[in-house]
């Protein structure tokens, strides 16, 4: 990949801000992620929602084996209130990815998405075309976990993507060795 010898990952990423820091989330607990709006995110066309996890290590040193953690993403058409994300899941929630997790990590649940499957979602919907995406984390009731939500947005056509950083991001550091 000799044609990406100059290119950086912030030129290609941008850090959103997830709203899910790193925590202990406990069993049977849902955790909603910051709601990212598409339309006031730049040229930013794709987005990755990825958790970071694992099992507690009181949940390891119980002799636990398994837990299962799933990710969703809601979706709005109006404003970025939880009110409006309460009336208009149930026309427009995505299907959810989910993960078991045994004894050993990390583990990550990614969602990959594209601002055209978000608009296409909202075809017929009253209210127009789907413009936030919530996260929504959900831990079964067998163990709880460790986790982080890390969001990226990308495929910002020819600006870098570091351009577009979530205002709400309080610093990215970034250390080039080359």
């Amino acid at each position: 990949m000799a044609g990406l010898a100059n290119v950086f990952f912030r030129d290609l990423f941008a850090h959103m801000n997830g709203g899910i820091p790193p925590q202990v989330l406990g069993a049977t607990t849902t955790v909603s992620g910051t709601i990212q709006s598409l339309v006031n995110s730049g040229v930013i066309g794709k987005w990755l929602f990825r958790l970071i996890c694992t099992q507690t290590a009181s949940a390891t040193s119980a002799g636990a084996t398994s837990c299962t953690v799933t990710m969703k993403l809601y979706t709005g058409t109006a404003s970025g209130t939880m009110a409006s994300f309460a009336a208009g899941v149930a026309s427009t929630a995505l299907a959810s990815n989910s993960v078991a997790m045994s004894l050993v990590g990390p583990f990550f649940l990614e969602l990959d998405t594209r601002n055209e499957y978000f608009n296409n979602l909202a075809a017929g919907v009253s209210g127009g075309d789907v413009i936030y995406v919530q996260p929504v984390v959900i831990v079964g009731a067998t163990n709880g976990i460790i986790a982080a939500l890390d969001v990226l947005g990308w495929e910002a056509g020819y600006d870098p993507a570091k351009n577009y950083d979530a205002s709400s991001i309080v610093a990215v550091v970034e250390t080039d060795l080359y």
